[in-house]
């Protein structure tokens, strides 16, 4: 394969001041967030690759412009101290949020969970979906005021199920309604934020969830699993561990008395290990705080939501549009976690290869390659790549062909070369006529 060299690459400098200084703003922000360069337009014939690295410029203070909230409290009856504090701080929460980040879109959801039904236990819900996403301070402050703090059972809860419904985007009823949902939004940077004072069952069996109508799940719900659809969703995990009940959702799980009768009594190896929330936070770019009591919760839920809004977990670029193919690789795939308090740069390759033969005439491909911050476009830039059509016009490409002199065969004699031989004639005599 042949590489392109910069003398081949055509670049439109009239557009490139305007989409610098303003087109390649998606997101609000108080600078723009620039891409270097700016513009492509290209020739790639079939075959060829070329490397172009790209820096991305992020301003200081750069948020994505959506953010989806949702509080999930753990209302099991230990938990009663940690409810009542935010239920008080429920509107400062939401209403300091948006005095801090004007130009952001917030929206909240809430729920609760308590613990799947067993002979001995009989809370009422696993997961309780009260409200989905709105920026409704009042609709937000009523649904958190539903809280209770009441049953639980046996040491873990049922976390891991409300986990896998919410990332799931599925709200399922428990009065056999028909199952609602989230309502987190497109394009939006999802935070979950979990304030518990005890470890997740793990596993929640698919025979525990099958017992509630509304609530099957057909599969075993474990770490594992809600890692994976947590970070399928783009939803960053944010834990607050109490210090009531058990203390801790990171505590080891040393028993599943209320699942042991569907489940049996096995316990995964890492929950008896210990360690749940914050290898959950770790793996989809959270945090867990430890040790957090009634008096300062309020206050470390607003900080750590606002740390989550203000960094950006993951910078990426992804191609848009007819250009897609031509991309065949992208380094790193992502950057980050980024804390956008300071200005920062970002450097990326991009392998691009000739993938399509060329036509008749030149065929001309567009696109973009945005700018991806937490599944967010912050800024683009306008991609044209040009296959060039064959010179003649023709495809395919008639090759050039020697026309030879016809030759016969077998060969003629040269007629002028020929000498004819006269031959004489043999003499004819006339025959006398008898018929009288």
């Amino acid at each position: 394969m042949r590489n392109i060299t910069l003398s081949r690459m055509r670049t439109r400098a009239t557009a490139v001041v305007a989409l610098a200084t303003s087109m390649l703003l998606i997101a609000s922000m108080a600078f723009a967030v620039t891409v270097d360069p700016p513009v492509n337009d290209f020739i790639l014939e079939e075959g060829e690759t070329w490397t172009e690295t790209i820096t991305v410029e992020l301003p200081a203070q750069t948020t994505a412009d959506t953010v989806d909230i949702y509080l999930l409290a753990d209302t099991t009856g230990s938990m009663g101290g940690p409810i009542s504090a935010v239920r008080t701080g429920a509107r400062a929460i939401v209403e300091n949020l948006g005095a801090e980040f004007p130009e952001v879109s917030l929206n909240f959801g809430v729920g609760d969970f308590k613990d799947f039904q067993s002979p001995t236990q009989g809370d009422p819900y696993a997961f309780r979906h009260t409200l989905s996403m709105t920026d409704d301070v009042d609709a937000v402050e009523t649904a958190i005021n539903g809280w209770s703090a009441s049953g639980g059972g046996d040491g873990p809860e049922g976390q891991y199920y409300a986990y896998d419904q919410i990332a799931r985007n599925r709200a399922p009823s428990n009065d056999g309604s028909p199952a609602g949902t989230i309502g987190w939004r497109p394009g939006a940077k999802r935070i979950l934020v979990t304030f518990a004072d005890a470890p997740a069952h793990d596993p929640v069996c698919s025979e525990i969830t099958a017992q509630v109508d509304g609530h099957e799940v057909g599969y075993d719900i474990t770490e594992a699993s809600v890692i994976s659809q947590l970070n399928a969703a783009g939803i960053a995990f944010i834990g607050v561990s109490t210090l009531t009940g058990i203390g801790s959702m990171d505590a080891t799980q040393s028993g599943a008395g209320n699942y042991s009768s569907a489940c049996g009594p096995g316990i995964s190896p890492e929950s008896q290990a210990g360690g749940q929330a914050t290898r959950i936070a770790e793996a989809t770019g959270g945090v867990h705080i430890l040790g957090v009591d009634s008096a300062e919760i309020v206050e470390v839920i607003s900080e750590e939501i606002s740390t989550a809004i203000s960094t950006i977990l993951s910078l990426s670029l992804l191609p848009e549009g007819d250009i897609e193919p031509f991309v065949a690789g992208i380094t790193p795939e992502s950057q980050g976690p980024i804390d956008t308090e300071e200005a920062s740069s970002w450097e990326f390759e991009v392998d691009w290869e000739g993938v399509v033969a060329a036509a008749a005439a030149d065929q001309v491909f567009t696109g973009k390659l945005n700018v991806v911050a937490d599944g967010s476009v912050i800024a683009y830039k306008e991609v044209t790549i040009t296959v060039p059509g064959t010179d003649d016009g023709v495809y395919p490409p008639v090759p050039d062909v020697e026309v030879l002199p016809q030759v016969l065969y077998p060969p003629s004699p040269d007629v002028e070369s020929v000498t004819a031989e006269a031959t004489p004639a043999t003499p004819v005599r006339a025959q006398p006529d008898f018929t009288g």
